[in-house]
């Protein structure tokens, strides 16, 4: 345990590293309509590429978004409000949003292990610098990024967008072609598997499964077309999105450095000590003219997860295949959503 927070210090954005002052290391930049946590470094490139596009916008494409801050610590998932699943407890009754604007989320509690439990406040309250870093200062209501169970803990709440629309490109004929897995073949050794495992070998960043390829049904766990929604209102709107959407699997992998099924989530995930790696993204909203309306959203939006001690709800019966352990890679697991827009 001593290794893994040793190299979590070593890369950078630990926020339990006693060493660490976020002030000084990371800043807020404004993209588009809404900002990105940074490092200074990144924020400064970023400066100076928007700074040559104002001064020849005719000439120069504008930067894209800059590479979000890649912070990290270690936490349980709690238990309360625990809707880091498939269908991220999409409820069409309650939820504001349509079933392709689901987020899975949960809320992140200090680790069982004592280790990183002595890092918990330390994370905290680096966190709330960072949030008093990205509000707009005129004392709007704060939303997103904390939530508060029901008996009164204050947690920093971690997000994942589950679906994303499918981009159409427009043909040589005239006619829009719309690429997504749903257009591969449904068939077992048809034309479009080779695609469809390219495909999936992309979305999981990995080739393999712990040394063992991922079999036919738990491969379609990761596409839209297997993704393993649970209630029935969720399954009708899932079949709706199959040609507009792809689904977003949450990039968590268990203690062997095999990927986590979807399915199976819940049982992983719930309860579990996590080594979890998020970025800070900010908008602001409401009319100015009208303060009651105004609002400041920041998330922590999930970049990966892994599990460093199992949840006591964890099955023995785990669907990773009971194989020998592999070394864990430390570069397999810090990937971070480069360019995200806001």
């Amino acid at each position: 345990m001593r290794g893994i927070r040793d190299d979590l210090v070593a890369s950078g954005g630990y926020l339990g590293d006693p060493k660490l002052n976020v002030r000084q290391a990371f800043r807020w930049v404004q993209f588009e309509k809404g900002r990105i946590l940074c490092t200074r470094q990144v924020a400064a490139a970023y400066d100076e590429a928007y700074a040559i596009f104002k001064d020849n916008v005719v000439a120069v494409d504008a930067p894209p978004a800059p590479d979000a801050a890649n912070l990290c610590g270690v936490y349980r998932i709690d238990e309360a409000l625990f809707f880091m699943t498939a269908d991220g407890n999409w409820n069409p009754k309650s939820d504001f949003g349509d079933f392709e604007e689901s987020k899975a989320t949960c809320l992140l509690a200090a680790a069982h292990e004592s280790v990183f439990a002595k890092d918990y406040a330390l994370m905290n309250k680096n966190i709330n610098i960072l949030v008093r870093m990205g509000v707009s200062g005129d004392n709007r209501v704060l939303r997103g990024i904390f939530n508060v169970t029901d008996d009164g803990r204050k947690l920093l709440k971690l997000r994942h967008v589950l679906f994303e629309a499918i981009e159409v490109k427009e043909s040589n004929d005239g006619a829009d072609q719309v690429e997504s897995d749903a257009a591969h073949s449904d068939g077992d050794g048809e034309d479009g598997d080779e695609d469809d495992e390219y495909a999936l070998d992309d979305l999981l960043q990995v080739t393999a499964n712990g040394g063992r390829h991922l079999t036919k049904k738990e491969e379609l766990e990761f596409l839209i077309k297997g993704w393993p929604v649970k209630m029935r209102v969720a399954k009708e709107e899932l079949a709706a999105l199959v040609n507009s959407h792809q689904v977003t699997p949450i990039i968590a992998f268990d203690m062997s450095s095999d990927r986590i099924l979807p399915s199976t989530y819940e049982t992983q995930l719930k309860g579990a000590d996590v080594q979890v790696h998020f970025n800070l993204l900010h908008w602001a909203f409401g009319y100015t003219k009208k303060p009651s309306t105004l609002s400041d959203t920041i998330v922590a939006d999930l970049a990966n997860m892994r599990i460093i001690v199992p949840g006591k709800v964890a099955p023995s019966h785990s669907k990773s295949s009971p194989r020998k352990k592999r070394v864990w890679q430390k570069d397999v697991f810090t990937p971070q959503k480069k360019g995200r827009s806001v």
